[in-house]
């Protein structure tokens, strides 16, 4: 629940969305990082309440410029939700719209912005009360109704009023109990992109309904673009990792959900090598990718599947709630299992000595050192363990264990060729050549 910034905070602080790691896809662009809810850099900032955030804007104040208290906020603002302010209305992309299936007109934010706020309109005039175009507002360049040191979300395009009369600020219980039933189904559509503020723990506003995620946050294009189509689309995910396990198995990590079910677990299909290996459903938390969208659920997977020795390329497909055709490929990756991997980085002569760096691992026992055999234009020399800390590796290929190897062999004059073999730790297979480098000697 908010408090009415209104009533309560005389100033506003920036908060933090949080997100994770994986590359979302959102249109053409993948899960990636939030940005700050913050005030005009003009307007000085406290620390603000979590748990409580911002506040409502109220009726429209007297016309004219923004009267802002005691303290000064410039053009080139933003309002308390983040969004930039300005006039005329056109400079921040202001647009008159029309209310599907009404005479109102509302000037809002064009775009995404636009397409939110003109939907909850939509479903109020169809499914609360019919709106009444005097008592209906938008866009309006002036500060916070209740607490003027802020501006107002009206300010930015990004808030309307909604049968202003009916339901004016501080007004409870104006909504009977099927009106705010039929509110609340709107809320749950919107997720976290559209505040009501007849939620406010101070002083409500039962008209007020505003974008309630800053720019760029992706929620709010995901919405945007389920409103488009209709209400329905297919699902989104990610494929994060796909790591070879002990006796040739191979685990699989990511998320997918549906947003026309949010809520609900998904299933994915994996397939490997081009064939069908089975439907998982999604049964690990991830609160990462529900702050990112706003919604709630178990919507990770981690799945173990056998796989012969060798490489292999798996894919993963989002399967469709509605049990449409749209079964979306959310990521491909590919594995080498019961193999050792490994590579040399490099081969320096000095004096009479070579020295041989690299990594390597078997793919079965990945968090064992292992033997890498050494040969000398075609004659083998020895073979030597790795022991040598390459925290990279273990990053790269989420291992542990010391993979690393600095080998010297001593060498006669001339031009010399080094191969070398990951010697095989798990069921029997090959042991596989990862690298060769020429030197001279002397």
């Amino acid at each position: 629940m908010k408090v009415n910034e209104d009533q309560a905070h005389p100033f506003v602080a920036s908060r933090r969305r949080v997100l994770q790691a994986c590359a979302v896809v959102v249109g053409a662009g993948l899960l990636a990082a939030h940005g700050s809810r913050v005030a005009s850099a003009a307007i000085s900032t406290a620390a603000d309440d979590p748990a409580t955030g911002a506040g409502a804007d109220g009726a429209p104040g007297p016309s004219g410029a923004p009267k802002i208290g005691t303290l000064a906020v410039p053009a080139g603002g933003t309002s308390y939700n983040g969004w930039p302010v300005g006039t005329p209305a056109s400079a921040i992309g202001v647009q008159n719209f029309v209310v599907p299936g009404t005479n109102v007109t509302l000037p809002i934010k064009a775009g995404d912005v636009a397409t939110v706020l003109l939907y909850v309109a939509q479903r109020f005039n169809a499914e609360v009360e019919t709106l009444e175009g005097w008592q209906c507002w938008g866009y309006a360049y002036r500060a916070n109704v209740n607490n003027p040191s802020v501006w107002s979300n009206h300010a930015s395009g990004t808030a309307i009023d909604l049968n202003a009369v009916k339901h004016p600020n501080g007004a409870r219980a104006t909504f009977t109990a099927a009106q705010t039933a039929a509110v609340r189904r709107i809320l749950t559509f919107c997720g976290k992109v559209v505040y009501w503020g007849q939620d406010y723990t101070g002083t409500v506003d039962g008209m007020h309904f505003e974008i309630d995620v800053p720019p760029g946050d992706p929620s709010l294009g995901l919405l945007a673009a389920r409103i488009r189509a209709g209400g329905e689309m297919p699902p989104l995910g990610c494929l994060d990792s796909v790591t070879a396990q002990p006796n040739s198995k191979v685990r699989l990590n990511g998320w997918a959900f549906d947003p026309d079910d949010p809520a609900a677990p998904l299933w994915v299909a994996v397939y490997m090598d081009g064939q069908g290996v089975g439907w998982f459903a999604t049964t690990v938390s991830r609160p990462d990718v529900n702050n990112v969208f706003g919604i709630r659920g178990i919507h990770g997977y981690s799945i173990l599947v056998e796989a012969p020795p060798g490489d292999h390329m798996l894919d993963v497909y989002a399967i469709n709630a509605a049990g449409g055709p749209d079964n979306p490929h959310i990521g491909r990756m590919n594995v080498r299992v019961g193999l050792p991997a490994g590579c040399l980085d490099r081969a320096v002569a000095s004096g009479d000595t070579v020295t041989l760096q690299g990594w390597a691992f078997d793919t079965d026992q990945p968090n064992t050192s292992i033997q890498v055999a050494v040969y000398r234009n075609g004659e083998g020399v020895g073979w030597f363990p790795t022991g040598g800390g390459r925290p990279d590796v273990n990053s790269v290929f989420d291992i542990t264990g010391r993979h690393g190897f600095s080998i010297s062999v001593q060498s006669p004059p001339g031009a010399q060729r080094f191969d070398l073999y990951a010697i095989n730790v798990g069921p029997p297979t090959d042991n596989v050549y990862f690298g060769s480098g020429s030197v001279t000697v002397g």
